[in-house]
């Protein structure tokens, strides 16, 4: 934002990518920028496919939809989530599909050191979400956190991938679930053993590529390793906020409630099964 003169390079359209105004600087907010600029226009960083009411007017009831002149959206009930939860003009949204499908399989032949790594064997990818306070309880992380390392601990024909949300080692020193010291001593635990891999880089395509499957709570690795055509388990939190309209998809996932229900899903994918591939397709 530093290196951009707004005022000097007078923009006829700015395009933005998340509605979340405190992750921007005062002169990048919605305010400043409608009045130095004639069109915004909204690009969904992610495919939301959260529920609860907090988390759907972020993504639908911001003052990013509010001011957007258009509104880019992946599908026909995308679109109309802007309207029943935002009260957009629908004249303004258009359906294009997303990019991220593009930028995913573009990716696919990549070799990289996780893959290496991986290698010949089935490798399952567990994407742990950041929010395991009450109030906006999409992660099961706390739940399961000793459970699904233990797994493959005891087992040399698997590797678990790990890969927290970006924001997963903050909130829970923040909000007093671990202290720091006490998150390092896990993820050393969780990753002492050779079949399980910390991945924390920028870019999460090396580790879709290098899975076989995937385990996730809310978050949209849900909807995006559809694009993959792999087996996927939804970790449910069952007094969570949910899925939002796009839920009706969870026919396509394995649902996870209890500990049973993980550990026959990664022998599943273990011998190669693939129990919802007709429904996900």
């Amino acid at each position: 934002a530093a290196e951009y003169d707004l005022g000097a390079e007078a923009p006829d359209v700015v395009f933005l990518q998340n509605p979340y105004e405190s992750t921007r600087p005062a002169e990048w907010r919605v305010e400043a920028l409608c009045k130095t600029v004639p069109r915004l226009a909204y690009i969904p960083y992610g495919l939301e496919i959260g529920g609860g009411e907090e988390n759907l007017n972020f993504q639908f009831a911001g003052d990013v939809q509010r001011a957007g002149w258009r509104i880019f959206a992946r599908s026909e009930r995308h679109k109309a989530m802007f309207a029943r939860y935002g009260g957009v003009d629908l004249r303004r949204v258009i359906v294009t599909g997303h990019p991220r499908f593009d930028w995913l399989k573009a990716s696919d032949e990549v070799t990289t050191p996780l893959r290496a790594a991986v290698g010949d064997r089935p490798a399952i990818l567990w994407n742990p979400h950041f929010g395991v306070a009450p109030e906006a309880r999409y992660s099961s992380f706390l739940r399961w956190k000793e459970v699904i390392p233990a797994i493959f601990h005891q087992r040399d024909d698997a590797v678990l991938i790990m890969r927290p949300h970006p924001l997963l080692r903050g909130f829970l020193e923040e909000r007093g679930y671990m202290s720091a010291a006490e998150i390092g001593d896990y993820f050393d635990w969780a990753c002492s053993r050779p079949g399980v891999i910390l991945d924390e880089s920028q870019d999460h395509r090396p580790a879709f590529h290098a899975s076989s499957g995937l385990m996730s709570d809310v978050s949209s690795f849900l909807l995006e390793y559809l694009a993959l055509d792999r087996p996927i388990l939804y970790l449910e939190v069952e007094d969570g906020p949910g899925l939002n309209d796009d839920g009706e998809v969870r026919r396509a996932f394995e649902i996870a409630r209890d500990e049973a229900a993980i550990r026959a899903f990664i022998e599943e994918v273990v011998k190669g099964r693939d129990l919802r591939a007709e429904v996900r397709r």
